[in-house]
């Protein structure tokens, strides 16, 4: 067997379970999509516009321009630990996780393809 299709051979199972990943993403996309815009919409109602006016940040900004980034961040990192984290319990409940022990998958190949 010549080495390049032994390499690429190597790498067809992380594609597989990275493509039953994403599409798993798609199911859930208003969980993905919708929640963290009712959160973040939330925090700019609650944070933004009643504690707006009487909140001082230093350099001249706006409060609003100071608090919008960090929600769009803290949605971002919210989602990348929930989407993750649910994949990894749901399989090791299922009982996925011991059959990719057996599989010819490396441990980073796991992880990078949940991530």
């Amino acid at each position: 067997m010549k080495q390049s299709l032994r390499q690429e051979l190597r790498w067809t199972p992380f594609f597989i379970l990275f493509y039953r990943e994403i599409r798993r993403y798609l199911k859930v996309l208003i969980q993905t999509i919708v929640a963290p815009l009712i959160n973040s919409s939330l925090y700019l109602l609650i944070f933004g516009v009643s504690l707006g006016a009487s909140i001082s940040v230093p350099g001249g900004v706006s409060y609003l321009a100071f608090l919008i980034p960090g929600l769009v961040m803290m949605s971002c990192l919210n989602n990348c630990f929930q989407n993750s984290s649910s994949s990894i319990v749901s399989a090791k409940f299922g009982g996925d996780l011991e059959d990719f022990r057996v599989s010819p998958l490396s441990d980073q190949q796991i992880i990078w393809a949940y991530a």
